[in-house]
């Protein structure tokens, strides 16, 4: 075996196994090539989405590949409750909810 069949992280090493010739078991189920193969292509596949500098299923609010800003405020028990009851009863996120409130507000100003 060579460094290029090995990686280390924070503590570990993964060697390159070939999964036919050796018997790897993950929760007590035998680990195969087709198992490897999968989680390669789900890798690649969140590899691609973390690049893209998306969440998956957002977009950008601010337009483009850029990152919308987040913005943090603290408000009383009473208030944040009242948001996530109004949210809930619209079907969307309370952060939904705030962002088109603050919206309505600004377009009105």
């Amino acid at each position: 075996m060579n460094d290029k069949d090995r990686v280390e992280r924070k503590g570990s090493t993964i060697e390159n196994v070939d999964l036919d010739a050796e018997e790897v078991r993950v929760n007590g189920e035998r680990y195969t090539e087709a198992d490897a193969e999968d989680d390669a292509a789900w890798a690649e596949g969140a590899a691609r989405r973390r690049a893209s500098n998306l969440v998956p299923g957002g977009k950008s609010l601010s337009g483009g590949k850029a990152h919308s800003p987040v913005l943090n405020v603290r408000v009383p028990a009473s208030v944040k409750d009242a948001l996530d009851a109004e949210a809930k009863a619209a079907g969307i996120g309370t952060s939904k909810l705030v962002r088109r409130i603050l919206e309505a507000h600004m377009k009105a100003s």
